[in-house]
């Protein structure tokens, strides 16, 4: 019976209807849910020179005229990206991000090139320190990231407003001991 498609469409209506307005009473309650709970978080591990590139190349794309980028600990085997890390900088650079970078005394030649780079803060971290591996933050993106050199590099990203924040009073603790 052609009625009967009516009816069931009619009745289909009337439930849409009814859990629009559940939808509606509820609305309230899960938007405030939604704000207690903070940011996202992500986490992201990834391995090899090029993801590292990627994701590193990722965070100067989010970030803006303004912002900073803070580096800790760069070793000296950072000089497996030389040449990408040398053109990452200039277009930090030229994109009027700002950068403190803290490197390991072994890595003093980089470094030396660059302290000459316009926006670019360096200092050196105590002889103590030893290791290839670097933690970078970009503060506005609330994200920290960590990176081990090595045979097998790879790199885990947190993207974390509470975990960010601790790994810059960290940077600024050690910015404040570190050396020009």
């Amino acid at each position: 019976n052609p009625k009967a498609l009516q009816r069931f469409v009619e009745l289909r209506d009337e439930e849409l209807h009814d859990s629009m307005q559940q939808v509606r009473k509820i609305l309230p309650t899960l938007l405030a849910m939604k704000e207690e709970s903070g940011p996202p978080q992500e986490v992201e591990i990834a391995q090899g020179l090029q993801s590292i590139k990627a994701a590193i190349n990722q965070s100067l794309e989010e970030m803006k005229t303004g912002d900073s980028y803070y580096i800790l600990g760069v070793p000296k085997e950072v000089s497996q990206l030389l040449p990408f890390l040398e053109d990452w900088h200039m277009r930090r650079i030229k994109k009027g991000i700002k950068g403190k970078l803290l490197y390991s005394p072994f890595a003093r030649l980089i470094a030396e090139k660059r302290k000459r780079l316009a926006l670019t803060e360096v200092r050196y971290l105590p002889e103590k320190y030893i290791g290839p591996m670097m933690i970078t933050l970009a503060p506005s993106l609330n994200t920290a990231r960590i990176i081990m050199f090595g045979d097998k590099p790879f790199y885990i990203v947190v993207k974390n407003n509470k975990m960010a924040n601790s790994f810059l009073s960290y940077f600024n603790i050690l910015w404040e001991i570190g050396k020009n």
